[in-house]
C-alpha cells in the first residue's frame, strides 16, 4: 500500500467518524490535527479511528499511535499515517 493510498483511507475514516457523529467534517487534511482541529474529536474517536483503521487494513493498530502527543501537540493526520505505514 502506498503512502497516498494509506492517507486517503485514514481521511476518509475521520471524515466518516466525524459525520456519524454529526459534526463538520469540512477541510479534513494531512495537516489537520483531529485531536485540537476538528469539532468534538477527543480521544474517545481517537480510540475508535484506531478500531477502525485495525479493521480496514487488517493490522493491529495501538491507539496510543494515533493519540501521543509529539512536541505536546496532537499529531497530525500526516504523522498518524507516518506511524502507521511501518505496520502496513
Amino acid at each position: 500500500m502506498s503512502r497516498e493510498e494509506l492517507n486517503q483511507i485514514v481521511i476518509s475514516k475521520i471524515t466518516k467518524l466525524q459525520e456519524q457523529s454529526g459534526r463538520s467534517a469540512h477541510g479534513i487534511s494531512e495537516k489537520v490535527r483531529p485531536i485540537g482541529d476538528l469539532p468534538g474529536f477527543d480521544s474517545l474517536n481517537g480510540l475508535e479511528l484506531s478500531f477502525e483503521l485495525s479493521g480496514e487494513l487488517n493490522i493491529a493498530i495501538d491507539s496510543k499511535l494515533l493519540l501521543t502527543p509529539i512536541g505536546g501537540k496532537s499529531p497530525t493526520v500526516s504523522q498518524i499515517v507516518d506511524r502507521i505505514m511501518p505496520l502496513c
